[in-house]
Formats: C-alpha cells, structure tokens, sequence
C-alpha cells in the first residue's frame, strides 16, 4: 500500500536497466528522465545541467542551465547573491535575519529535515548499553532549536518533524533532558568523569551544532573532539554511509514521501542513515510489515504507523534532536520557489536573464 508514495518521490524515478550495467560510469554521469540533463561534472567543484527537451512537462522548466555547487560558507552566502555569483542558496536559519536585512529574498517553508546525533552501536564506548542509555538524556534538544535554528525550527525525538502524519507524539515522552540523571548513569556503570571520550563527526557548516554537542556531552563528563568533513567532499558518503565509521555523527534526514521508506533510511538493517547497520531489531521490521499491509486511506493507518515509529526510536541508539524548515536566499532573478516538504522541484520557477 506504500506504493502510490514510493513513485511520488526518488524511489519512483525511471530508472535505465542499461545505464545501471556500469555502476561507477553512473555514479558520475547518470541517466534518467528528469528535467535536466548533466552536461559537466567536476568532483568538490560543480556539476552543470541543461534543460531536458523530453521531459514530460518540459514546457513548465523555465531553466535553460543550471551549475549547482557545494554549500557555501555561511558567513560568504549574503556577500555571493549580492554580487550575483550565485542565485539561490540554502542558508543557515542564523543568517536568514541578516540576508533579509541585506534586502536579499529569504523564503522559509515546512520540510521533513529532521537532525540527530546518529551513534554508531559497532564501535566503542557504545557497545556498553549503559552508556547508549546515558546519552538519551545527555541532549538538551531546545538548545539545538534555539542556537543551531535561530528558534525557527522544533524539537524531534524522531525522523518526523511535529505536525506531519508519522509524527508520533508519544515518543517526546520518553526521554526529558536530565545530564544529572545521564551523569548517574555512567557513574553507576563503573565511568568516572574524563573516563569516555569519542570524536564528534559533522558535515561542512555544521560547526554550531558540534560545538553544541560537545559542550553537552562535556556536561555529562564525556570528553570529545571534533572532525569536521570538507564541503564538497565524498568522504561523508563514504565514512558515513557506506564504511559507518564514525562513533557519533551528527547527520540528519529530509525525508522521503513514504514514511516506510523513511523509516528503512533511518532504521533499517541496510539503511544509509543507520550508523549501526546492520542492527534492526524484529519487532521493528515487523512493525514496518504492519505499515505496509495497511491501507494509507484506512483509518486504523495512522495509529499503525506511529507504532512503528515508537518501536524504531527505541530500538536504535540514535537521538534525533531538532527540525528544520527550508531557508533559501535568492537573488531578485529568480521568481517563487517550488519547494515540498520532501525535496526541492523547478518546475514552474523563473529567472530572469
């Protein structure tokens, strides 16, 4: 029954039986039917596209080329539109009011971006359940949504944000912020302070949050650096994703049009965002058989996929902490933005010259 969401989104992309014969030529010249085509890619640099004649609603792609480029540093986003070197960026939620002030147009809409501090149970200190245990309470969530969001965001304990339908509100009560309590914790498990240290892994821009992190973590005698992965760099699919190297890593998920899919993402025994992959327990595979076998219009379907979701928070080591909405700075070239919760689209979007 996920089917109908499973094509509304990447999973239901046409994909090319031919292309997918040469894996690593894909993986830097893909084919599909989308409304673009990859005319140049320059690896930590851009990637260029033009518009696709053959896509279905081509006659609504008002985009000839587009170069898309890794994230800017956010202190250099307002300064790059200004100059009209860039059209549209994502920008932090702390440079929205100062892009605004700037007269640039900053345009904040409802996502699925849920962000967490992902813990990896295949490597130490967290292969002692005490200490996985510890660090449900070590995260003070408000303060991520105050510093990291600038308070536009809400606090999560989950891969949903409050307000969409797998939302599942019984999970905010699981676990308070208690670093008291986290402290006990580790003290009762034999840890004195100082004992624990592990490094703090996050993605490019992501300073305020590891900092943030580390702080807290400090708050419960646990000691950590941080290393922070370069902007434009495949080292985060690679450590993270694929090797699942790190001990704690401060990733997140903007979500999927099936919940299920989001929850396989994020929980799953192959599940890219599963720092602890394999690890899935099977209640929580049988909750998701649960999901699927229920109709979406059924009105026994929103209870059952918040069961599921209860049942995977629990059985993963990973604390979601905060969501977020979109923020996007664009230049006075570029018309209303085309964003969904789940992904960003162009149809319909103008630019001028």
């Amino acid at each position: 029954y996920q089917i109908p969401y499973l094509v509304a989104g990447r999973t239901g992309a046409i994909a090319s039986p031919k292309a997918g014969e040469d894996p690593k030529k894909l993986a830097i010249s893909p084919v599909g039917a989308g409304p673009f085509v990859l005319t140049e890619f320059v690896a930590e640099s851009h990637a260029t596209f033009e518009k696709n004649p053959d896509y279905w609603d081509a006659d609504n792609i008002h985009i000839d080329k587009l170069t898309l480029k890794p994230r800017l540093d956010p202190s250099t986003v307002v300064a790059a539109i200004q100059s009209g070197s860039v059209d549209v960026a994502v920008i932090p939620a702390t440079q929205a009011q100062a892009a605004e002030a700037a007269g640039i147009t900053v345009t904040i809409e409802t996502a699925l971006t849920a962000s967490d501090a992902s813990i990896n149970l295949n490597t130490e200190p967290f292969t002692d359940p005490k200490v996985v245990e510890a660090f449900r309470y070590a995260f003070d969530r408000q303060a991520f949504v105050d510093v990291v969001t600038a308070g536009l965001g809400t606090v999560t304990h989950q891969p949903f944000p409050e307000g969409y339908l797998a939302f599942a509100p019984e999970v905010e009560e699981l676990w308070d912020y208690d670093p008291a309590k986290a402290k006990q914790i580790l003290a009762d498990a034999g840890y004195e302070e100082g004992d624990l240290s592990l490094t703090i892994t996050a993605q490019a821009g992501g300073d305020v949050a590891a900092e943030l992190a580390q702080a807290q973590l400090a708050a419960i005698g646990v000691g950590s650096t941080i290393e922070i992965v370069p902007a434009g760099s495949t080292t985060w699919q690679d450590e993270v994703y694929v090797a699942k190297s790190p001990q704690l890593a401060l990733d997140g998920t903007i979500g999927r049009e099936s919940p299920v899919a989001n929850l396989l993402a994020t929980y799953g025994p192959e599940g890219i965002m599963n720092l602890s992959g394999p690890h899935a327990t099977t209640e929580f595979l049988d909750a998701l058989d649960a999901v699927r076998a229920t109709p979406i219009d059924s009105p026994d379907y929103p209870s059952v996929l918040r069961e599921a979701v209860k049942v995977g928070v629990t059985q993963s080591p990973t604390n979601y902490l905060y969501s977020s909405p979109w923020i996007f700075a664009t230049s006075d070239r570029v018309g209303e933005l085309n964003l969904l919760p789940s992904q960003v689209r162009w149809e319909g979007v103008t630019v001028e010259g």
